[in-house]
Protein backbone atom coordinates (compact mmCIF):
# COMPACT_ATOMS: atom_id res chain seq x y z
CA UNK A 1 0.00 0.00 0.00
CA UNK A 2 2.76 2.44 0.94
CA UNK A 3 4.73 1.81 -2.28
CA UNK A 4 1.60 2.35 -4.32
CA UNK A 5 0.94 5.69 -2.61
CA UNK A 6 4.52 6.84 -3.19
CA UNK A 7 4.21 6.07 -6.90
CA UNK A 8 0.98 8.03 -7.04
CA UNK A 9 2.58 10.94 -5.21
CA UNK A 10 5.64 11.18 -7.42
CA UNK A 11 3.67 11.03 -10.65
CA UNK A 12 0.48 12.85 -9.79
CA UNK A 13 2.41 15.71 -8.21
CA UNK A 14 3.19 16.63 -11.82
CA UNK A 15 -0.50 17.07 -12.50
CA UNK A 16 -1.44 20.52 -13.73
CA UNK A 17 -4.59 22.27 -12.54
CA UNK A 18 -6.55 24.38 -14.99
CA UNK A 19 -4.95 27.63 -13.99
CA UNK A 20 -1.60 26.25 -15.09
CA UNK A 21 -2.33 25.85 -18.77
CA UNK A 22 -4.71 26.59 -21.59
CA UNK A 23 -4.25 23.45 -23.63
CA UNK A 24 -4.39 19.75 -22.89
CA UNK A 25 -5.53 16.51 -24.42
CA UNK A 26 -8.51 14.21 -24.33
CA UNK A 27 -8.32 11.65 -21.55
CA UNK A 28 -7.76 8.07 -22.42
CA UNK A 29 -10.43 6.58 -20.23
CA UNK A 30 -8.48 6.41 -17.00
CA UNK A 31 -9.97 7.52 -13.72
CA UNK A 32 -7.30 10.05 -12.90
CA UNK A 33 -8.41 13.62 -12.40
CA UNK A 34 -5.94 15.00 -14.93
CA UNK A 35 -8.34 14.05 -17.72
CA UNK A 36 -10.99 16.46 -16.54
CA UNK A 37 -8.59 19.29 -15.93
CA UNK A 38 -6.68 18.94 -19.18
CA UNK A 39 -9.90 18.42 -21.11
CA UNK A 40 -11.40 21.70 -19.93
CA UNK A 41 -8.26 23.59 -20.81
CA UNK A 42 -8.05 21.84 -24.17
CA UNK A 43 -11.37 23.27 -25.22
CA UNK A 44 -10.18 26.74 -24.30
CA UNK A 45 -7.50 27.04 -26.94
CA UNK A 46 -7.51 24.35 -29.60
CA UNK A 47 -8.28 26.17 -32.82
CA UNK A 48 -11.95 26.96 -32.23
CA UNK A 49 -13.75 30.26 -31.84
CA UNK A 50 -13.43 29.95 -28.05
CA UNK A 51 -9.68 29.83 -28.48
CA UNK A 52 -9.73 33.34 -29.90
CA UNK A 53 -11.38 34.53 -26.71
CA UNK A 54 -8.49 33.14 -24.71
CA UNK A 55 -5.74 34.32 -27.04
CA UNK A 56 -7.18 37.86 -27.03
CA UNK A 57 -7.91 37.90 -23.29
CA UNK A 58 -6.89 41.06 -21.51
CA UNK A 59 -3.84 41.11 -19.27
CA UNK A 60 -4.30 40.83 -15.49
CA UNK A 61 -5.58 43.98 -13.84
CA UNK A 62 -7.50 45.25 -16.88
CA UNK A 63 -11.24 45.09 -17.24
CA UNK A 64 -12.80 42.38 -19.33
CA UNK A 65 -15.10 44.06 -21.85
CA UNK A 66 -16.58 41.07 -23.61
CA UNK A 67 -19.04 38.65 -22.08
CA UNK A 68 -18.41 34.95 -21.53
CA UNK A 69 -18.60 32.59 -24.52
CA UNK A 70 -20.15 29.13 -24.35
CA UNK A 71 -19.78 26.11 -26.61
CA UNK A 72 -20.03 22.31 -26.73
CA UNK A 73 -17.44 19.79 -27.85
CA UNK A 74 -17.88 16.12 -28.70
CA UNK A 75 -14.78 13.94 -28.87
CA UNK A 76 -14.38 10.29 -29.73
CA UNK A 77 -11.35 8.02 -29.47
CA UNK A 78 -10.36 4.47 -30.32
CA UNK A 79 -7.18 2.69 -29.28
CA UNK A 80 -5.45 -0.64 -29.72
CA UNK A 81 -2.71 -2.20 -27.60
CA UNK A 82 -1.34 -5.61 -28.69
CA UNK A 83 -0.89 -8.50 -26.29
CA UNK A 84 2.16 -8.49 -24.04
CA UNK A 85 3.53 -11.14 -21.68
CA UNK A 86 2.74 -11.19 -17.98
CA UNK A 87 5.95 -10.65 -16.05
CA UNK A 88 7.01 -13.93 -14.45
CA UNK A 89 3.63 -15.62 -14.98
CA UNK A 90 1.99 -17.51 -17.86
CA UNK A 91 -0.33 -15.73 -20.24
CA UNK A 92 -0.54 -12.54 -22.26
CA UNK A 93 -2.83 -9.49 -22.07
CA UNK A 94 -3.93 -6.99 -24.73
CA UNK A 95 -6.47 -4.17 -24.88
CA UNK A 96 -8.77 -2.35 -27.28
CA UNK A 97 -11.09 0.50 -26.40
CA UNK A 98 -13.32 3.33 -27.53
CA UNK A 99 -14.91 6.33 -25.85
CA UNK A 100 -17.12 9.35 -26.37
CA UNK A 101 -17.02 12.54 -24.29
CA UNK A 102 -19.36 15.56 -24.32
CA UNK A 103 -18.28 18.86 -22.76
CA UNK A 104 -19.97 22.21 -22.21
CA UNK A 105 -17.54 25.07 -21.60
CA UNK A 106 -18.15 28.70 -20.69
CA UNK A 107 -15.14 31.00 -21.04
CA UNK A 108 -14.77 34.54 -19.75
CA UNK A 109 -10.97 34.81 -19.65
CA UNK A 110 -7.84 32.68 -19.36
CA UNK A 111 -8.51 32.08 -15.64
CA UNK A 112 -12.29 32.41 -15.48
CA UNK A 113 -14.26 29.50 -16.89
CA UNK A 114 -16.61 26.62 -16.15
CA UNK A 115 -16.84 23.18 -17.71
CA UNK A 116 -19.35 20.37 -17.30
CA UNK A 117 -18.62 16.95 -18.81
CA UNK A 118 -20.04 13.49 -19.27
CA UNK A 119 -18.50 10.48 -21.01
CA UNK A 120 -18.87 6.80 -21.77
CA UNK A 121 -16.03 4.45 -22.67
CA UNK A 122 -15.39 0.74 -22.96
CA UNK A 123 -12.20 -1.28 -22.67
CA UNK A 124 -12.03 -4.84 -23.98
CA UNK A 125 -9.21 -6.92 -22.55
CA UNK A 126 -7.86 -9.86 -24.55
CA UNK A 127 -6.29 -12.47 -22.27
CA UNK A 128 -4.87 -15.86 -23.25
CA UNK A 129 -6.66 -18.88 -21.85
CA UNK A 130 -3.53 -19.75 -19.90
CA UNK A 131 -3.62 -16.40 -18.12
CA UNK A 132 -4.59 -17.09 -14.48
CA UNK A 133 -6.30 -13.68 -14.34
CA UNK A 134 -8.32 -14.05 -17.54
CA UNK A 135 -11.65 -14.42 -15.67
CA UNK A 136 -11.45 -10.83 -14.41
CA UNK A 137 -10.61 -9.28 -17.79
CA UNK A 138 -13.51 -8.98 -20.19
CA UNK A 139 -15.31 -5.81 -21.21
CA UNK A 140 -15.14 -2.90 -18.77
CA UNK A 141 -17.68 -0.08 -19.01
CA UNK A 142 -17.02 3.41 -17.63
CA UNK A 143 -19.51 6.27 -17.16
CA UNK A 144 -18.35 9.65 -15.85
CA UNK A 145 -19.79 13.05 -14.97
CA UNK A 146 -17.76 15.99 -13.74
CA UNK A 147 -17.37 19.73 -13.31
CA UNK A 148 -14.52 22.22 -13.23
CA UNK A 149 -14.59 25.82 -12.02
CA UNK A 150 -11.88 28.47 -12.02
CA UNK A 151 -12.34 32.06 -10.87
CA UNK A 152 -9.89 34.98 -10.61
CA UNK A 153 -9.26 37.06 -7.52
CA UNK A 154 -6.87 39.99 -7.48
CA UNK A 155 -4.73 40.88 -10.48
CA UNK A 156 -2.75 37.66 -10.82
CA UNK A 157 -4.41 35.04 -8.63
CA UNK A 158 -7.11 32.50 -9.39
CA UNK A 159 -8.74 29.64 -7.50
CA UNK A 160 -9.90 26.34 -8.96
CA UNK A 161 -11.87 23.27 -7.95
CA UNK A 162 -12.54 20.22 -10.10
CA UNK A 163 -14.01 16.78 -9.51
CA UNK A 164 -15.82 13.95 -11.23
CA UNK A 165 -17.75 10.81 -10.39
CA UNK A 166 -16.51 7.75 -12.28
CA UNK A 167 -18.41 4.45 -12.36
CA UNK A 168 -16.33 1.62 -13.86
CA UNK A 169 -17.06 -2.09 -13.82
CA UNK A 170 -16.51 -5.33 -15.70
CA UNK A 171 -19.34 -7.56 -16.90
CA UNK A 172 -21.30 -9.15 -14.08
CA UNK A 173 -20.90 -6.23 -11.67
CA UNK A 174 -22.95 -3.08 -11.15
CA UNK A 175 -21.43 0.20 -12.28
CA UNK A 176 -21.72 1.59 -8.77
CA UNK A 177 -19.43 -1.19 -7.47
CA UNK A 178 -16.50 0.47 -9.25
CA UNK A 179 -17.08 4.07 -8.15
CA UNK A 180 -14.27 6.54 -7.60
CA UNK A 181 -14.20 10.30 -7.04
CA UNK A 182 -11.01 12.17 -8.01
CA UNK A 183 -10.82 15.83 -6.95
CA UNK A 184 -8.43 18.78 -6.76
CA UNK A 185 -8.46 22.34 -5.48
CA UNK A 186 -5.90 25.09 -5.20
CA UNK A 187 -4.70 28.48 -6.43
CA UNK A 188 -2.78 29.66 -9.49
CA UNK A 189 -0.43 32.64 -9.84
CA UNK A 190 0.45 34.39 -13.10
CA UNK A 191 4.18 35.06 -12.83
CA UNK A 192 4.35 36.17 -16.46
CA UNK A 193 1.81 36.04 -19.32
CA UNK A 194 3.77 33.03 -20.59
CA UNK A 195 4.40 31.34 -17.24
CA UNK A 196 1.79 30.27 -14.67
CA UNK A 197 2.40 28.28 -11.48
CA UNK A 198 -0.26 26.56 -9.36
CA UNK A 199 -0.33 24.82 -6.00
CA UNK A 200 -3.02 22.88 -4.18
CA UNK A 201 -4.08 19.38 -3.22
CA UNK A 202 -5.05 16.36 -5.30
CA UNK A 203 -7.06 13.44 -3.99
CA UNK A 204 -9.01 10.39 -5.01
CA UNK A 205 -11.67 8.43 -3.13
CA UNK A 206 -12.02 4.88 -4.49
CA UNK A 207 -14.20 1.85 -3.83
CA UNK A 208 -12.45 -0.88 -1.82
CA UNK A 209 -9.19 1.10 -1.77
CA UNK A 210 -9.86 4.21 0.33
CA UNK A 211 -8.86 7.86 0.07
CA UNK A 212 -5.54 9.49 -0.74
CA UNK A 213 -4.70 13.21 -0.70
CA UNK A 214 -1.36 14.63 -1.84
CA UNK A 215 0.11 18.12 -2.46
CA UNK A 216 0.20 19.55 -5.96
CA UNK A 217 2.66 22.02 -7.58
CA UNK A 218 2.70 22.50 -11.37
CA UNK A 219 3.44 24.98 -14.16
CA UNK A 220 2.68 25.93 -17.75
CA UNK A 221 5.16 27.68 -20.04
CA UNK A 222 4.57 29.02 -23.57
CA UNK A 223 7.91 30.46 -24.71
CA UNK A 224 6.50 31.09 -28.22
CA UNK A 225 3.05 31.20 -29.81
CA UNK A 226 3.74 27.74 -31.27
CA UNK A 227 5.50 25.90 -28.45
CA UNK A 228 3.82 24.85 -25.18
CA UNK A 229 5.46 22.94 -22.33
CA UNK A 230 3.45 21.87 -19.30
CA UNK A 231 3.44 19.49 -16.40
CA UNK A 232 0.29 17.46 -16.04
CA UNK A 233 0.29 13.95 -14.65
CA UNK A 234 3.64 13.92 -16.42
CA UNK A 235 5.09 16.24 -19.06
CA UNK A 236 3.51 17.32 -22.36
CA UNK A 237 5.20 19.26 -25.18
CA UNK A 238 3.34 20.48 -28.27
CA UNK A 239 4.40 22.50 -31.30
CA UNK A 240 2.13 24.03 -33.95
CA UNK A 241 3.09 23.86 -37.63
CA UNK A 242 1.87 25.58 -40.79
CA UNK A 243 1.14 29.19 -41.62
CA UNK A 244 -2.24 28.94 -39.90
CA UNK A 245 -1.00 26.62 -37.15
CA UNK A 246 -3.42 23.98 -38.36
CA UNK A 247 -0.97 21.14 -37.62
CA UNK A 248 0.31 20.25 -34.16
CA UNK A 249 2.97 17.78 -33.05
CA UNK A 250 2.24 16.39 -29.59
CA UNK A 251 4.51 14.33 -27.36
CA UNK A 252 4.01 13.36 -23.73
CA UNK A 253 4.92 11.00 -20.93
CA UNK A 254 2.00 10.52 -18.54
CA UNK A 255 1.03 8.46 -15.50
CA UNK A 256 -2.49 7.02 -15.53
CA UNK A 257 -4.74 4.84 -13.38
CA UNK A 258 -7.91 2.90 -14.16
CA UNK A 259 -9.93 1.28 -11.35
CA UNK A 260 -12.87 -1.04 -12.05
CA UNK A 261 -15.04 -3.57 -10.21
CA UNK A 262 -14.72 -7.29 -11.01
CA UNK A 263 -16.53 -10.48 -9.99
CA UNK A 264 -16.17 -14.27 -10.41
CA UNK A 265 -12.50 -14.20 -9.47
CA UNK A 266 -11.50 -17.75 -10.30
CA UNK A 267 -8.57 -18.93 -8.22
CA UNK A 268 -9.13 -16.34 -5.48
CA UNK A 269 -10.93 -16.59 -2.17
CA UNK A 270 -12.62 -13.28 -2.95
CA UNK A 271 -15.78 -13.36 -5.06
CA UNK A 272 -15.75 -9.64 -5.87
CA UNK A 273 -13.33 -6.73 -5.63
CA UNK A 274 -11.71 -3.99 -7.68
CA UNK A 275 -8.71 -3.99 -10.00
CA UNK A 276 -6.41 -0.97 -10.02
CA UNK A 277 -4.47 -0.66 -13.27
CA UNK A 278 -1.50 1.73 -13.18
CA UNK A 279 1.00 2.53 -15.91
CA UNK A 280 3.18 5.13 -17.60
CA UNK A 281 2.25 6.11 -21.13
CA UNK A 282 4.60 7.70 -23.68
CA UNK A 283 2.83 9.16 -26.69
CA UNK A 284 3.80 10.98 -29.88
CA UNK A 285 1.40 12.04 -32.59
CA UNK A 286 0.03 14.62 -34.97
CA UNK A 287 -3.21 16.62 -34.87
CA UNK A 288 -4.85 18.45 -37.76
CA UNK A 289 -7.39 21.25 -37.43
CA UNK A 290 -10.05 21.57 -40.15
CA UNK A 291 -11.58 25.01 -39.86
CA UNK A 292 -12.96 26.07 -36.51
CA UNK A 293 -15.02 22.98 -35.73
CA UNK A 294 -13.22 19.73 -36.63
CA UNK A 295 -9.98 18.13 -35.49
CA UNK A 296 -8.39 14.73 -36.09
CA UNK A 297 -5.43 13.19 -34.29
CA UNK A 298 -3.30 10.08 -34.65
CA UNK A 299 -0.81 8.79 -32.08
CA UNK A 300 1.67 6.02 -31.43
CA UNK A 301 1.81 5.22 -27.73
CA UNK A 302 3.78 2.93 -25.47
CA UNK A 303 2.68 1.71 -22.06
CA UNK A 304 5.30 0.59 -19.57
CA UNK A 305 5.61 -0.13 -15.83
CA UNK A 306 2.17 -1.72 -16.11
CA UNK A 307 0.87 -2.97 -12.77
CA UNK A 308 -2.49 -4.56 -11.90
CA UNK A 309 -3.53 -4.80 -8.24
CA UNK A 310 -6.57 -6.54 -6.71
CA UNK A 311 -8.26 -4.91 -3.69
CA UNK A 312 -11.03 -5.78 -1.26
CA UNK A 313 -11.88 -3.66 1.81
CA UNK A 314 -8.68 -1.61 1.44
CA UNK A 315 -6.61 -4.81 1.37
CA UNK A 316 -4.50 -5.81 -1.62
CA UNK A 317 -4.79 -9.56 -2.06
CA UNK A 318 -2.96 -10.07 -5.38
CA UNK A 319 -1.10 -8.26 -8.15
CA UNK A 320 0.76 -8.87 -11.40
CA UNK A 321 2.78 -6.90 -13.95
CA UNK A 322 2.57 -6.82 -17.75
CA UNK A 323 5.46 -6.16 -20.12
CA UNK A 324 5.61 -2.99 -22.20
CA UNK A 325 3.63 -2.71 -25.43
CA UNK A 326 3.30 -0.22 -28.30
CA UNK A 327 -0.10 0.60 -29.79
CA UNK A 328 -2.05 3.29 -31.64
CA UNK A 329 -4.79 5.82 -30.81
CA UNK A 330 -7.09 7.84 -33.11
CA UNK A 331 -9.11 10.84 -31.90
CA UNK A 332 -11.69 13.13 -33.46
CA UNK A 333 -13.30 16.33 -32.11
CA UNK A 334 -16.34 18.35 -33.19
CA UNK A 335 -16.97 21.76 -31.57
CA UNK A 336 -20.27 23.57 -31.85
Amino acid sequence: MQNRFCTLFLCASLLSPLSVFAVGEFGSGGSSLEEGMSGAAEEATEGSNPSEAIEKAVQPGKAQNRGPRSFFSLEGEVHYLPKADLDGKPGRLGETGAGLELNWTQLASFNNFTQLMTSYSQRSYEADNGDPYSSSFTEVNAVRIGATFERPFGDRWSGFVTSRLSLQSAKGTALIDGWNVPFATGVGYLIHPKLIVSAGVLGIWQAEIGTRVIPLVTLRWTPTDRLTIMTLNGVRVSYKLGAKKEWEIVSSVMYETFVFAVTDLEGFNEEQGVVSQEYFQARVGLKRQFGKMFELGGYVESRFNRNFEYYKNDDKFDEFEVDSAVGIRITGTFRF
